[in-house]
Order: structure tokens, then C-alpha cells, then sequence
């Protein structure tokens, strides 16, 4: 599983060792093994999950599980998520699919989920999906992906929905073809024999037949209210008395069972569970960090001890790992402390938010950082996060979901939104977007003014000339690039290590003469030297390796190369950085030169592997269009010509420059088949004029050498004189290879 997904969001919720038993919703759930869908719909509170939970630990069928929330309308986080989970039960599951769904941009099309559809169908045996909280999922996107896969799903695959509100999908036709189970509100309350089991048994209470059918009906059999209920019980010796007095709408039973709970606790487990109440999940160093110690000198246990408490005292604490390391609060108690906590310490929740938020910070996790900080209102650290941690995010894949956590502000907050600008932009530059990103950065930097230090207005102009610098030269504009590069090296301070070492990678890059390259990379390399592992330090030093290549110097370029795979390999990630594509393209392009054909080509394969987790651009294009001319000098034509079929895909979606270098490789192959007619047809379709009084293949995109096409039709002074140009074009640089 990749090392960017939370594990604990895939485990299966242990069932109770003392639980009330449902037969009556277990049978029904079995008879929902023929649909395609099992859909428990009802508010909070209710069961569901611990329903699901016990029936599948019953029922014994192969079962793949993940808990949902806000974050994950992210299509490509969702579909990461879910492939994770299936692949915990069948490994060979999403092999087909590309890796960037378990950690990058890919959108969920109708091609992945046929192949995901395809694989399910060839296991040949039952498999459960169940989606819990599916509720939190709001991307028309996701619920038309799900449509999909409703509609086309094996028979053995059975798809189970845990959620407080009917999602909007096809469910009038799956209830009318009679392929979906519903279980709702009305099956999941609980009987009055339900809730004397649940009372006596799990709860230990002496309590009357009597009163359990009048609790039973107060609380229509509500599981949750019956919890507190049962909690305030334990400390009262008038059990009727408290019944009686619980009445009116399920808010009222709420907000008396809350201070009821609350009251009865110690002052240590009551400022716990109120402090705690703004985390969305608990770890005792995190509780730790909140829970500072009071005026009364409160919170003198450590937060481990008190977390175990609560856990064996059935305090609405959850477990979410074997290792009792991480829980969460109930949700809909969680709902209730909050709410009590803004009432009567509203003005302890932005303090206690912005130690959150630097517990996080302190952990690497920058957007969950981030999350603490805007529900702090502290706009100058969102800002600061945000500015000092954009790569971070890229690399987390977290920028989307921070983006869209901004956007849902019903005001812009100047120190924030140019920022959220930049990250847009590398975000655009690095998919290949190229054509938004201009539009992103002039509304960053019509933003600048509102920053109010110069400092900072200098460090965002720097970021947008880096971004512009990335932009021109994956579009094939060196100069511009290089200009770019510059200008950000102006602005950008000494301290800011990783964009100085991405801006003087891309003037390197940007630069024909290979000196001046050498230089920038060096330069590049030094400002690597103070940031570790990043993704930018490992482009840096693939870029190196591709200059030495270039230059004919294999054994150097080996040596940088192995040393770029061992940096990174250093890193506490337990998969390789997308980045290491670069790399282990050159490295692929080194061992062919060395006629060690069979490590050269596992190369290029995982180069593929590695960029499609990102989906950055030209990674993708460089690694597609190596693996093509591997797999082609292999043999293995037709393999060559589909990958070229994906590089065309990026280029045409990204750069001229890339359609360029796809075009001279899909001619040349046509050429060493000695099939003429199919180069030509591939010109003419290019719309290339072949007779250019310039000597030179011109289009309004590509500008290639005619040479090879002069010498297949036996033009052998147009031959030559373009051949020469190219000679004198790899002289000048000081190549010996020509890319």
C-alpha cells in the first residue's frame, strides 16, 4: 500500500466481544448477496457500521473495507483508497490500473473501471466493497464512477453503502430490477428485545422489563441515545425517575444526556474529552500536545492512560488500529462534546486548534497543519504552511484537498489566496496544463500587493517565475525559460533551498551551451545538498546524469545515476519517489548503449510505473517515449507503437516540443522499417511541409531535420546538407547524443 494512504481507513472495525446479536438484519443481509447493491441508509447513531461490522465477521466473505470522509472527494484519492482496500484482499487486483491512483491526479474514466471491472470479474470468486460514510462523498465524478461500476459489476461482486443520506445514484432502477438490499432507520432501531440484551448484558445494568420498553420507546430505539442513556443509568439509583424525564425531540435527549456523561466524569476525563473534541482523530502524543495543564493543575496523567480508560469504560472512544494507537471519539458524541465546548469555552478552540496545528506541522503532516490552522482563523500560519510546504503537498498529494478546503471560505483571505494560486500552478505545470498556467499566475500576482512584507511579495514573484520558467521550457520556449529561471533566482531568497535548486535545474535545462549547463546543475546540486530528500533534489541530480549522457560520459552518468537511486532510497517512503523516472530513464538509455538489453528494458518499464503515480508531464512523455524505443529495438514492434500511442497522448495535451520529439520517432521507425509511405502519411497528417525552401521540416508546431527522410528517398544532397545541420547543431552544444 502506498506509504501516502492512511491505513487505519482500510481496516475493518473490530466487532464487540459482547454484541447484540441481529439475526433478523443478518438474514436479510445474506439474502443481499445476490444484489448488486446493499445500501444501510439512516442518521447517525443508528448502528450501521457496527451492523456491517459483525455481520461480515459472520458471514466469512473475502471482504475489502474503507472509511470515507470529506477529504476523499478527491477522485483519484477515493479511487486510491479503494484499490488499496482490494488489494489487501486479492493482490493481483488494480494491476492493470496505473499507479497514480494510490498517489496522484488520475481521473476515474470509464477505461480504468472497465479494467477494474474486467479484474474483478476474472477472480472468479465473492468479494464485498463497503464504503462507510459514504455520505461525505459530494463528487458528481465519484457517484458517476460508482454508476459504472453498479451497472457492470460481476455477479460476485457485491457493493455495501454505509451512509445517513441516500446518494444520488441509480437507486429507483437497481430497486426495480430488484438488485439492491435496503436497510434503514426503521430495521436498524432496536426491538425491545434488542435493547434489554444491549442493556442488561453489554451494558450490566438491573433494570425492569418495564423500563426497557419505556426507554425502548423514548428513544424509538435510537442505539445511541439507548449508549447514554445506559451510561447515565450506571450512576443513578432511580432508573425510572430518569426515564421519565427524558422527553421531547432527540435534541433535548441530547443535550440532557450530554451533561449527565459529562458531569460524571472526573475533571481530568471531562477537560480530556472536551479539549480532545476538536480532533477528528486521537494519538496520545497529539492529546498531549493539546492538553497543557490547567489552572487546577488538571491533565496530570499522560493522555495514553486516559485514552485507555475510556476505551475499557465504553466512552464512546474508538480503536482504529490493533496497536490501540490511534482512536476517534464517536461521531455523534463527538458532535455533542463540540458543541457543548463552543457554548461554554468558546474562546479555548482557537488555541487549541493552532497546537494541532503545530503538533502536525511537527509530524510532516502538512495538511492536516493546515486544516488546524484555518479552523484556528490563523491566517498568517495557513499562509506560512502553504508557502514553505508546496512541494510537500504536490508530493502528498494533499494540494487539491487543501485548495478545496480554502474554496468552501465564504470570503477570500488576502494572505492565503495568492498562495493557493502558486500551488495551482505547479499543480497545472506539472499534469501538463500548460495553457492555465499563465492565467493562475497573473492572479497570484495581482494578489501580491495585498502582501504586506516586501520579503513576501519577493518570495511569491519568485515562486511564479519558477513555475513560468517549468511551464516554458516543457513547452519547448528555452529562452523564455531560461529568462524565467533567472528572474526567480533574483527574487527567490537564499533560504527558499528547494525552489532555488528547481530554478537553477530548469536554467540548466533551458541553456544550449553545455558549460553554462554544467554550471546551473552544479549550482543546482550545491542548494540540494541543504534540503535532503525532495522531490526537486532528485530532479536535480537526474538532469545531471542526462547532461553526462548527452556528452557521451556513460560511466559518469552510471555513477550519478546509482547515486540519485541511493539518495532517494534513503528516504522513510516505503516506495520509490515518482521522481526517480528521470533517472532510471537515462539509466534505461545507459545500459542500451551497453548492449545489456534485458536491465535496460526493466528500467524503462519502471520508469513508466514510477511517473504514472505522479502523472507529471514530461516524466511520463520521457519515459513513454524510451520505453518505445526499447521495446521497438527489442523487436517488439507492436508493443513500441502502442506506448507510442500513449506518449501521443501527452504531447498532445501538454507541448509542440513533445509532439515534436513523438512525431521524429514515430518517422524514424517508419524509416528503419523501410516503410517510406508510412512516414510520409505521418508527415502529411503533421502537416509538414516537406519542401520548405528552409531546409527543414516547418510547421506551426514542429520544426524537425528532413535528413533521414532524404536519404530513404535517395536524395542524397538534401541528405547531406541536413545531416550536416544537425552535426554542427550537437558540435555547437558539445552532444554526442541528440535528443
Amino acid at each position: 500500500m502506498s506509504s501516502l494512504l492512511l491505513a487505519t481507513k482500510l481496516h475493518v472495525p473490530n466487532a464487540r466481544v459482547e454484541r447484540v446479536l441481529r439475526p433478523r438484519l443478518f438474514t436479510r443481509l445474506q439474502q443481499g448477496l445476490d444484489k448488486k447493491l446493499i445500501l444501510v441508509s439512516a442518521p447517525a447513531g443508528y448502528g450501521k457500521t457496527t451492523l456491517i461490522c459483525e455481520w461480515l465477521a459472520a458471514c466469512g466473505q473475502p471482504t475489502a473495507w474503507v472509511s470515507l470522509d470529506k477529504g476523499d472527494n478527491d477522485p483519484s484519492r477515493f479511487g486510491g483508497y479503494v484499490i488499496a482496500a482490494l488489494q489487501g484482499g486479492f493482490a493481483s487486483v488494480g494491476k492493470s490500473l496505473p499507479d497514480s491512483l494510490l498517489q496522484h491526479n488520475t481521473p476515474i474514466s470509464e477505461a480504468l473501471l472497465t479494467d477494474l471491472i474486467n479484474e474483478l470479474d476474472g477472480l472468479q470468486q465473492p468479494l464485498i466493497l463497503v464504503l462507510d460514510d459514504y455520505h461525505h462523498i459530494e463528487s458528481q465524478v465519484i457517484h458517476e464512477g460508482l454508476s459504472f461500476l453498479l451497472e457492470h459489476s460481476p455477479a460476485e461482486f457485491h457493493l455495501v453503502l454505509l451512509t445517513r443520506a441516500d446518494p444520488p445514484l441509480p437507486l429507483a432502477r437497481l430497486r426495480a430490477r430488484s438488485e439492491m438490499l435496503e436497510i434503514r432507520q426503521a430495521d436498524l432501531r432496536f426491538t425491545a428485545a434488542e435493547a434489554a440484551d444491549f442493556l442488561t448484558r453489554t451494558m450490566r445494568l438491573e433494570i425492569s422489563t418495564e423500563d426497557i420498553v419505556r426507554i425502548t420507546a423514548r428513544t424509538e430505539g435510537w442505539i445511541a441515545g439507548l449508549q447514554m442513556a445506559a451510561l447515565s443509568m450506571q450512576n443513578t439509583e432511580d432508573v425510572s425517575g430518569l426515564i421519565t424525564a427524558l422527553s421531547g425531540s432527540h435534541h433535548y435527549i441530547f443535550d440532557y444526556l450530554l451533561e449527565e456523561v459529562l458531569e460524571r466524569q472526573s475533571a481530568e476525563v471531562r477537560r480530556f474529552l472536551l479539549h480532545t473534541s476538536v480532533l477528528e482523530q486521537l494519538t496520545a502524543p497529539l492529546c498531549d500536545a493539546l492538553l497543557e495543564p490547567g489552572a487546577d493543575g488538571s491533565s496530570a496523567h499522560p493522555s495514553a492512560l486516559i485514552l485507555d480508560e475510556l476505551e475499557h469504560a465504553n466512552l464512546f472512544i474508538i480503536p482504529l488500529d490493533h496497536e490501540r494507537r490511534w482512536y476517534r471519539h464517536h461521531s455523534l458524541f463527538a458532535d455533542l462534546l463540540l458543541g457543548y465546548f463552543q457554548q461554554k469555552y468558546a474562546d479555548q478552540i482557537p488555541i487549541l486548534h493552532t497546537r494541532a496545528s503545530t503538533w502536525f506541522e511537527g509530524q510532516g503532516l502538512i495538511a492536516d497543519a493546515i486544516h488546524h490552522a484555518l479552523m484556528a482563523g490563523d491566517w498568517e500560519r495557513v499562509a506560512r504552511l502553504i508557502s514553505t510546504n508546496v512541494f510537500a503537498l504536490l508530493e502528498q498529494n494533499e494540494l487539491n484537498t487543501v485548495a478545496g478546503q480554502l474554496d468552501s471560505l465564504t470570503s477570500e483571505k488576502s494572505l492565503v489566496r495568492p498562495w493557493l494560486w502558486v500551488g495551482r500552478a505547479w499543480l497545472a505545470a506539472y499534469t501538463g496544463q500548460l495553457n492555465s498556467v499563465a492565467s493562475i499566475l497573473d492572479k497570484a500576482e495581482a494578489d501580491v500587493s495585498k502582501l504586506s512584507h516586501k520579503d513576501d511579495q519577493r518570495l511569491l514573484l519568485g515562486h511564479c517565475a519558477a513555475i513560468r520558467a517549468y511551464a516554458a521550457w516543457s513547452g519547448g520556449r528555452n529562452e523564455s525559460a531560461a529568462q524565467a529561471a533567472r528572474q526567480a533566482l533574483e527574487c527567490l531568497p537564499e533560504t527558499d533551498l528547494i525552489i532555488r535548486c528547481q530554478s537553477a535545474t530548469l536554467l540548466g535545462l533551458s541553456t544550449n551551451n553545455m558549460e553554462a549547463r554544467a554550471r546551473a546543475f552544479r549550482e543546482a546540486l550545491d542548494y540540494a545538498r541543504g534540503i535532503g530528500v525532495s522531490h526537486v533534489v532528485i530532479f536535480a541530480r537526474g538532469c545531471q546524469a542526462y547532461l553526462l549522457f548527452l556528452q557521451g560520459k556513460l560511466h559518469e552518468a552510471h555513477a550519478a545515476c546509482l547515486e540519485a537511486i541511493q539518495l532517494a532510497s534513503s528516504t522513510s517512503a516505503h516506495q520509490p519517489l515518482p521522481t526517480l523516472s528521470h533517472v532510471y530513464s537515462t539509466l534505461s538509455g545507459i545500459l542500451w548503449e551497453w548492449n545489456e538489453l534485458d536491465a535496460a528494458l526493466n528500467y524503462a518499464r519502471e520508469a513508466v510505473a514510477l511517473a504514472r503515480r505522479w502523472e507529471q508531464a514530461d516524466a511520463l512523455h520521457f519515459a513513454y517515449t524510451n520505453l518505445g524505443q526499447s521495446l521497438f529495438t527489442a523487436g517488439d514492434v507492436k508493443a513500441a507503437f502502442d506506448i507510442l500511442h500513449e506518449a501521443w497522448q501527452i504531447a498532445r495535451h501538454t507541448s509542440p516540443w513533445f509532439e515534436e520529439i513523438t512525431l521524429g520517432q514515430e518517422v524514424e521507425w517508419h524509416l528503419t522499417r523501410d516503410d517510406l509511405e508510412a512516414a510520409l502519411r505521418c508527415l502529411s497528417l503533421a502537416q509538414i511541409d516537406l519542401e520548405a525552401p528552409s531546409g527543414s521540416f516547418v510547421s506551426s508546431s514542429v520544426d524537425l531535420n528532413p535528413g533521414p527522410i532524404f536519404l530513404a528517398q535517395k536524395q542524397y544532397a538534401r541528405a547531406l546538407t541536413a545531416l550536416a545541420a544537425i552535426r554542427d547543431h550537437l558540435e555547437e552544444r558539445g552532444q554526442v547524443y541528440y535528443s
